[in-house]
């Protein structure tokens, strides 16, 4: 079985906590809408734990553009008596595409 996932697109929001970072990450794709193609972006929830989140911690920023490898990790909740699922990237891998001099040395962390 084979559980991979590889993202480029736009970091949209950093929400770092104690030991863990949650990016929200705009992928973009097109879509045809009658005789045109139409730009459709789609936010992705990317987890990401221990020295990448670390990483992610001190240098990713809102508009970075990043490349995330990891796998698909299926969730669920109850809302309003209804269950709502979701899917989310654990990132075994983050790295920035656009480099800032202060990430340069730091700029592929794997875990």
């Amino acid at each position: 079985m084979l559980n991979t996932v590889q993202l480029i697109g736009n970091v949209g929001s950093v929400n770092p906590a104690e030991k863990v970072v949650r990016l929200n990450v705009a992928v973009n794709r097109n879509v045809k809408q009658g005789d045109s193609w139409e730009k459709e972006t789609d936010w992705i929830t990317v987890t990401l734990f221990g020295h990448s989140a670390d990483f992610a911690k001190a240098y990713v920023r809102k508009g970075d553009l990043v490349h995330v490898e990891g796998r698909i990790q299926p969730n669920n909740y109850e809302k309003d008596g209804v269950k709502v699922y979701t899917y989310d990237v654990i990132a075994k891998r983050l790295q920035k595409l656009n480099r800032k001099a202060d990430a340069a040395a730091h700029d592929d962390i794997p875990f």
